[in-house]
């Protein structure tokens, strides 16, 4: 049993990690840094615990900076490990999209060919409300609408 470190990092160099750039297809490079604690190692009691937590923190904020001056978790004396790309993920979303997709498109067009006025109305206004949400939803994702907490502000 084991508590994980994960910390994530996007580069400068690809997209900004927001659910638009998703849509449009566009490329976010990012990083990850984990680390592995024991349970064992966590203290139980109260304080310990306190302790411990403030100072991963405080190490996690230092690892993050590092990141952000240098672009890359490498220097922080672990080795880098590359994840091979898996094709296999390819076939198998291929194959969703044909399964799901092509009989989802035919059924939309019957629907729309045989159903009343009313019908099409409601769900017209259904596909509104759902790119309202959608929309929403891209909003939130991105980062000038994010949080400023632990931001220093620079008063000149």
């Amino acid at each position: 049993q084991s508590v994980y470190d994960i910390t994530v990092g996007f580069k400068k160099t690809g997209a900004e990690p927001t659910l638009i750039s998703i849509l449009k297809g566009r490329t976010c490079q990012a990083e990850m840094f984990i680390r592995r604690f024991p349970i064992s190692e966590i203290p139980t009691d109260t304080e310990g615990s306190s302790n411990w937590i403030h100072e991963l923190y405080r190490e996690k904020d230092k690892i993050y900076d590092y990141f952000v001056q240098h672009n890359t978790f490498e220097g922080n004396g672990l080795p880098r490990i590359e994840i091979p790309r898996n094709y296999y993920d390819l076939l198998i979303q291929l194959g969703w999209t044909i399964i799901i997709g092509i009989p989802s498109i035919i059924y939309f067009f019957q629907f729309l060919w045989t159903s009343s006025l009313l019908a099409q109305v409601i769900f017209v206004i259904i596909i509104c409300i759902a790119t309202i949400g959608v929309r929403t939803m891209i909003a939130i994702t991105e980062t000038e609408r994010g949080s400023h907490y632990g931001e220093i502000n620079k008063e000149d």
